[in-house]
């Protein structure tokens, strides 16, 4: 039956891994060197998926032993011995990692912003480098006097890594020079050029997956846009296919009145940066409270702070609820006019009938 293949395959899965483990210790090798293979070798395969669906319970539960364990290791007595050594020692880890991440990150070609960012919210420890630390004390390949420094700063590291991810944007802004003022001078000088001619037009905020369809959908009306974004591989790509994409950060103010500001029709801002949202909304409005400023929110949390600026915000999860829900009841029966009067009442009382259930935000 389907249920003992189902069970036959965990078992099967199961029985790899051990198997794995034993010859890895059978040749003098940790085991979890085997078993970690074993993994790699399947997830490679196409059972990868339902490998991980089923082996999910057991991840939990050993991934929570396994912290244990490396707890249990660590000498809570010997970290005052060794407290100058971990002064620089946890500093330098993250360091080193964060340096690591940024020149890979470049490599492949992300922008310096983006990388440095990931580079110190991806800074920390991590259980793959536990693990080697504790297979390399267990097999003697260091000695005690070190391993018990290198543990502690490692544990430590993770034990940061929730300041890393909240304050990586900070962090970031200290290591990234800014541009000169004659640099920033060009840059609009460029802005201009793309803006010269037009008026009437729309200026998007970001050129990614969602500010392309929206170009694309104005030029279908034979609108005029111009987008602005920091990423350079979206101004090329957009740039070869004869798009009005010009590389600029929206949230400077020479920028947007570079762009035309002054005589565009609307601006929006389709990128998923609340900060830099509100701070283009508010700039906007400094210049023309009339001007329609549209702005993609998908937090709810952060949709007041919008509101109370003046934008109009397109709440992504509950539109695509809306979406989902109006394609629903038409599968139902209902007729069209039924469908979009539910849809226009649902919007005009601010999503409220869909917006919260007992209180929880919907996903």
């Amino acid at each position: 039956s389907a249920a003992q293949s189902l069970e036959l395959f965990m078992l099967t899965t199961l029985l790899l891994a051990l198997s794995a483990a034993a010859l890895s210790d059978a040749m003098g090798l940790s085991p979890a060197l085997g078993a970690f293979m074993a993994g790699m070798v399947v997830g490679e395969t196409e059972f990868r998926h339902q490998v991980e669906t089923d082996v999910l319970p057991f991840k939990d539960l050993l991934l929570g032993l396994f912290f244990v364990t490396i707890g249990m290791q660590i000498d809570f007595g010997a970290i005052p011995r060794h407290a100058a050594t971990l002064a620089w020692l946890i500093p330098g880890l993250i360091l080193a990692k964060a340096v690591l991440n940024a020149l890979v990150a470049r490599a492949a070609g992300v922008r310096p912003e983006a990388a440095v960012r990931s580079a110190v919210a991806l800074a920390q420890g991590g259980e793959f480098g536990l693990l080697l630390l504790s297979m390399a004390a267990g097999l003697r390949l260091l000695p005690e006097s070190a391993a018990q420094p290198l543990l502690t700063a490692l544990v430590a590291t993770m034990a940061l890594a929730p300041l890393l991810v909240r304050f990586n944007a900070a962090i970031a802004a200290r290591f990234l020079r800014p541009q000169s003022p004659q640099a920033q001078d060009d840059q609009a000088d460029l802005v201009a050029a793309h803006a010269a001619g037009i008026g009437g037009h729309v200026i998007l905020c970001g050129f990614g997956r969602i500010g392309e369809r929206l170009g694309r959908l104005l030029d279908s009306e034979g609108i005029d846009w111009l987008a602005l974004d920091i990423d350079p591989e979206r101004v090329r790509q957009g740039r070869e296919q004869d798009m009005n994409v010009v590389f600029g950060d929206a949230s400077r103010p020479a920028l947007l009145k570079a762009a035309g500001l002054d005589r565009a029709a609307a601006v929006v801002v389709s990128f998923d940066a609340p900060k830099l949202a509100l701070r283009i909304t508010h700039q906007v409005r400094r210049q023309d409270p009339a001007l329609p400023v549209l702005v993609r929110c998908v937090r709810g949390e952060d949709e007041e702070a919008l509101y109370e600026a003046g934008a109009q915000v397109f709440p992504e999860a509950l539109e695509t609820s809306l979406m989902f829900g109006a394609r629903l009841l038409a599968a139902l029966g209902l007729p069209p006019e039924r469908v979009q009067a539910i849809i226009d009442g649902i919007r005009g009382e601010g999503y409220q009938p869909i917006r919260r259930i007992d209180g929880v935000e919907p996903d």
